[in-house]
């Protein structure tokens, strides 16, 4: 298996005052964004000299040719070459880690088909050999809705991904405000009491500005490969935070953003997952269409490696299918115990967050269109969708035997 190129420890940990300094820098004032200041521009951060050949190109002028322009203050993510990464895989197998994306984009009511990821951006497959790689990992994830209201699209993707990890034997740490790191503890019981003992669990406060110094300490505690965002709120272009209705959630949000645009900062790998636009990690993307207020809710961090899926719980969840088929283990969970896990997130608070109502498959008429019906599950899709979907995506990752790159099997 081929390993990522990081620097050593001792350069990471002398870099990091350094690094924060820039950061804080880079945001101005602590009170600038808030009070509506100008934000200080920032120096790009230079492409590694090393070349990594599966996930990030030598050549500075040609990254700096194709990377997308990010506002001031946002850090460029480590550049990723698709084609070098593909190039490293069995045709047959990248080619049925792509089934999955037609899974991911079968629904599009909110306009997914229209997005296009900026170039040098990292989409599913890339996405899925950087975890499938990493031996240390970071799982983002909190989107509430309201004012201690969760939503169940995040914390039950993130629990089975990190489900997944624990049982290919990596190590996994969570980061999460109070009420979704809860949440994920008790989706990881259901699913293994065991896994839930060697994973770790990090809690972010809502607070603006952001403590950097709490985030920086928080990415400085773990030696991780790689970090992945999962539903997580990624503040527009005016550095505001705002719902798919166009509503200020700021107030009752962790800053995770702002641990991606650190990640960016040390050229990490960073893989984003968002179901619309407005998650950490999706910044770049053009075709986002504004909020239901017509609002900008685009987020502005970008991540290495976009995943977009319908619904970012099915995103998560098949990262975390490849990361099992990859260490030869079965799928994730039945159909009943994704249920179980859904219906234990109702039970401690959560909510649909299109209905915002907290009971499996309640019919609920939508406002905006007399006679038509969502249903409380996730993102207001009935359960048996979510369970098609979730089979879907373990018979892609299992019923057909796939070859990993340094498995010494090229045929499949």
């Amino acid at each position: 298996m081929l390993r990522i190129l990081t620097s050593s420890k001792a350069s990471c940990r002398a870099q990091r005052p350094t690094q924060l300094k820039q950061l804080q820098q880079r945001r101005g004032h602590a009170g600038d964004a808030k009070a509506g200041g100008t934000l200080h521009a920032a120096a790009q951060p230079s492409v590694r000299t090393e070349v990594h050949p599966r996930s990030m190109v030598g050549d500075q002028a040609f990254a700096r040719r194709t990377l997308p322009p990010v506002p001031a203050g946002i850090s460029q993510p480590r550049f990723v070459d698709i084609d070098t990464i593909r190039r490293s895989y069995a045709p047959a197998t990248w080619s049925r880690i792509s089934l999955a994306d037609p899974v991911l984009m079968s629904f599009q009511a909110r306009g997914i088909g229209n997005f296009v990821r900026p170039a040098g951006a990292g989409n599913l497959n890339t996405a899925v050999d950087t975890v499938v790689n990493a031996k240390r990992l970071m799982l983002c994830t909190g989107f509430n809705v309201d004012r201690n209201m969760p939503e169940t699209d995040g914390p039950v993707g993130v629990a089975i991904l990190a489900y997944a990890c624990c049982r290919a034997g990596k190590q996994v740490v969570v980061v999460a405000d109070d009420l979704n790191a809860h949440l994920v503890r008790e989706a990881l019981l259901i699913l293994d009491p065991g896994c839930l003992k060697h994973i770790e669990i990090e809690t972010v406060q809502a607070a603006r500005p952001a403590d950097m110094r709490v985030l920086q300490a928080i990415l400085d505690r773990y030696d991780i490969d790689a970090m992945v965002h999962t539903e997580v709120p990624g503040r527009n272009k005016d550095g505001a935070y705002l719902n798919m209705r166009g509503i200020p959630i700021s107030d009752f949000n962790a800053p995770l953003d702002e641990l991606m645009d650190v990640a960016n900062a040390r050229l990490m790998s960073t893989v984003g997952v968002g179901d619309g636009g407005n998650e950490a990690g999706m910044g770049g993307l053009s075709g986002v269409p504004p909020a239901q207020n017509g609002l900008d809710m685009q987020a502005v961090v970008p991540a290495a490696h976009q995943v977009i899926a319908w619904n970012s719980n099915l995103g998560a969840i098949a990262l975390g299918e490849f990361v099992l088929a990859a260490a030869g283990k079965g799928a994730s969970c039945t159909p009943a115990a994704f249920e179980s896990l859904v219906r234990k997130m109702f039970s401690e608070r959560a909510v649909d967050g299109v209905t915002r109502q907290a009971a499996l498959d309640e019919r609920v008429e939508n406002p905006n269109l007399p006679r038509h019906y969502n249903y409380s599950c996730v993102d207001g899709v009935r359960s048996a969708v979510h369970i098609g979907n979730l089979l879907q995506l373990q018979d892609i990752a299992h019923n057909v035997p796939l070859a990993w790159p340094g498995s010494g099997n090229s045929n499949l």
